[in-house]
């Protein structure tokens, strides 16, 4: 996953509910980064249409890229 990458959350993922977004809620990749506490993994953060800012550091297995 990279900066730029449009992404959605994955089908069986519930992370959605967490940051208050629907289902099938579509945004951009702005920041990719390491997550120290979860010993090396991955967390992204993504710009979704009518957020004022971007949702941070959800975990890149609840996402996946679009075309």
């Amino acid at each position: 996953m990279m900066v730029g990458d449009r992404v959605k959350f994955r089908r069986a993922s519930k992370a959605w509910k967490y940051y208050g977004l629907e289902p099938d809620a579509k945004g951009c990749v702005v920041e990719v980064h390491r997550d120290a506490e979860a010993r090396g993994g991955w967390r992204v953060d993504v710009r979704f249409p009518g957020t004022a800012e971007p949702e941070r550091g959800i975990e890149i297995e609840e996402l996946e890229v679009i075309p």
